[in-house]
């Protein structure tokens, strides 16, 4: 069943057209136009912000991916559930370990396309210097993906389909975008797993303590303990209401499927 779902996730081409692909376009435009202003002695802080952003956009597109598909495939759920061993535990833990998988592939992708492109760009070989604790954050957040997509998919009617799929690209316009060129105050970053994510991946990359805002290097950083704590609540509160949201999972009628 795992690799099932790893199949239909990578089969999916909006993930890879506009998570991947835009991520990439994005990352050369960074690399070659936007950072000619930026100092050597700078290229690992800047290459870490534009790293962690376009890691954490990849894990929108697909959370954007799989809330929609769950809306559409939920009849199938109360079947599988009524009908077979599966329970809803085991489901969620198949979907982490999937798209662990998916978002380590996805992420690495990103990973070395940015080393090589910084590494020629700045002349020096920019590495992460934590690339575990860079894993561990990618899982981590993986839990996020996945859980935050059947939240999602569960929570809103059908009819809302194209909002599960907008809204977390909007978030992330917001969040990350915002942390990058606004930045935001010391409790509102702690308690947003978007911005929980790319601080996270940010300091496992740069070796940097996360500042509060991006772009003043100089200002206030930020607990990692505490950020840590925020996407671990994040990822245990949303698996629990997962789980008892799937246990209620019901067929849908015809006249809901039609609002598709």
């Amino acid at each position: 069943m795992i690799m099932e779902m790893i199949k239909s996730v990578i089969a999916s081409k909006p993930i890879w057209l506009w998570g991947l692909t835009f991520s990439l376009l994005w990352l050369i435009l960074a690399v070659f136009v936007f950072s000619q202003s930026v100092p050597k002695t700078y290229a690992l802080y800047f290459s870490s912000i534009v790293v962690s952003a376009l890691i954490v956009w990849v894990f929108t597109n697909i959370i954007s991916n799989i809330s929609t598909n769950l809306i559409m495939s939920s009849t199938s759920l109360y079947y599988a559930f009524k009908f077979t061993k599966l329970t809803p535990q085991r489901y969620l833990l198949y979907y982490i370990i999937s798209i662990s998988i998916v978002t380590i592939l996805m992420s690495s992708i990103v990973l070395i396309f940015s080393i090589v492109f910084f590494t020629i760009q700045f002349k020096t070989l920019l590495l992460p210097p934590n690339v575990l604790g860079f894993l561990g954050v990618i899982i981590l957040s993986s839990i996020f993906v996945i859980t935050f997509s059947i939240f999602l998919a569960l929570l809103l009617p059908p009819k809302y389909i194209q909002l599960s799929s907008l809204l977390p690209q909007v978030l992330y316009f917001i969040l990350v975008l915002g942390q990058i060129f606004i930045g935001y105050p010391y409790l509102f970053t702690y308690t947003s797993p978007f911005n929980d994510m790319q601080l996270l991946l940010f300091q496992q990359y740069s070796g940097y303590p996360p500042p509060l805002s991006f772009i003043n290097p100089y200002s206030s950083t930020l607990n990692t303990n505490f950020l840590l704590t925020s996407i671990v609540s994040w990822d245990s509160g949303l698996y629990i209401i997962d789980v008892s949201l799937l246990r209620r999972v019901k067929v849908r009628s015809i006249d809901e499927m039609r609002q598709f």
